[in-house]
């Protein structure tokens, strides 16, 4: 879209006439093959029983270990953990309130935190 307004602007201002040369329709179709689409699929889940063991193995292990063990315990997307500050997780009240800022919907998100999620971040709190 960005492109599309400079080649726009530019016209509009005199620095460039005649068609976008960058154009699909009409330009460049003609002469490149249509694009393959890749079919990825879905990541394998880790299956659902093996998840206390995994848990497990992580505890004693880097920061990295605690955010996705953080992330798995709180259901969220790993872009909201890992911005997560200090200022959005009251440990006292169990409650984690990501602000609308943040958030891909652009409203505030509260997320009550488990015993283990609250564990971890008073572990890392210290």
């Amino acid at each position: 879209m960005a492109k599309k307004l400079v080649v726009a602007s530019a016209k509009a201002t005199g620095f460039f006439a005649g068609d976008n040369p960058a154009r699909w329709r009409g330009h460049l179709k003609a002469i490149w093959p249509a694009r393959q689409r890749l079919t990825r699929g879905h990541h394998a889940a880790l299956p659902y029983a093996e998840l206390p063991k995994f848990m497990h193995q992580m505890e004693h292990l880097s920061t990295a270990a605690h955010a996705l063990e953080f992330c798995i315990l709180t259901v969220s997307r790993s872009g909201e953990t890992l911005g997560a500050s200090w200022p959005e997780i009251d440990l006292d009240r169990c409650l984690w309130t990501i602000p609308a800022s943040r958030m891909k919907a652009g409203y505030e998100h509260r997320i009550p935190l488990s015993g283990c999620a609250v564990t971890i971040g008073r572990n890392r709190e210290e």
